[in-house]
């Protein structure tokens, strides 16, 4: 026990750093885009959360007194959770469609994205850093040392390894890039030596114009029924229009390749040999 600290004074500081731990535990797994306790089948997500915020806590309880371990473990994992938790809070964890849509974007587009956060999320990530911080000094200045007690340390891994897949936000990062890297090489690969021939027809019209409407959903176009006169050239040109048509997919990428090709009968996975 510290010199300057009686025991209650103690007491009450300790009491401070599993608060502040319980809430850094909170604040990084919503950072991560959340975790899950896959190996477990508890029906009300709000217990899960619960349990998964005590357990993930009792993991970090005893990486943060170690100056070695919170520098290079706990920090470095807060500055990761404070940067992807406005992310986290619109896409979730990692995946295919995020990392695909942040190679695919423009610099206007992603500030537009940005702008479009609630200014309060970026608030509360810096509160990620903050709360380590706080914890970590509570920590030095009650001079607690958990991880002495080895049976302590392997059950709390033992537990974090179990119930929390600790690896799943990196897992999913690397996942998400190989598989964006997959489809982007594809991509430049047709672009570079198309498959498709020619397709004539003797028929009239000889000119066909296909109009998509990109990142705009339908009952807001005038042509479909919306009542401001918002497509005015679609309006008074002799057109098709497809009614009923469901978009393949959430973002740019997904849903133009599998409206625009046909996937592979087989496996499912997109091709771009044959145009649908």
């Amino acid at each position: 026990m510290p010199k300057n600290l009686n025991f209650v004074t103690r007491i009450f500081l300790i009491s401070l750093l599993i608060f502040s731990t319980i809430l850094l535990s909170k604040f990084i797994l919503e950072g991560l885009g959340g975790a899950n306790l896959s190996n477990f089948n508890l029906p009300p997500p709000r217990i899960q959360r619960a349990i998964t915020t005590f357990l993930f806590a009792i993991f970090l309880f005893f990486l943060i007194p170690s100056k070695i371990t919170f520098w290079t473990i706990v920090f470095p994992l807060s500055l990761i959770a404070t940067v992807y938790r406005p992310i986290a809070y619109i896409y979730g964890p990692p995946d295919y469609q995020a990392m695909v849509s942040a190679f695919s974007t423009t610099f206007s587009e992603a500030k537009e994205f940005l702008c479009l956060i609630p200014a309060s999320l970026y608030l509360k990530s810096l509160l990620i850093p903050v709360t380590a911080s706080i914890a970590y000094y509570l920590a030095r200045l009650t001079g607690i040392k958990p991880w002495k007690n080895k049976t302590l340390v392997l059950i709390s891994f033992s537990l974090l390894i179990i119930s929390l897949e600790p690896t799943l936000f990196f897992r999913k990062t690397f996942n998400a890039g190989e598989e964006t890297k997959e489809q982007l090489a594809m991509l430049q690969k047709y672009i570079k030596n198309p498959l498709w021939g020619k397709t004539e027809t003797t028929s009239l019209p000889k000119d066909y114009v296909l109009i998509i409407g990109e990142s705009a959903r339908k009952d807001y176009f005038h042509i479909y029924g919306y009542p401001v006169p918002n497509t005015p050239f679609l309006d008074k040109i002799n057109s098709t229009v497809v009614n009923g048509m469901k978009s393949a997919g959430t973002y740019t990428i997904a849903s133009l390749t599998r409206m625009l090709t046909l996937p592979n009968k087989q496996n499912g996975k997109l091709t771009m040999d044959a145009l649908s």
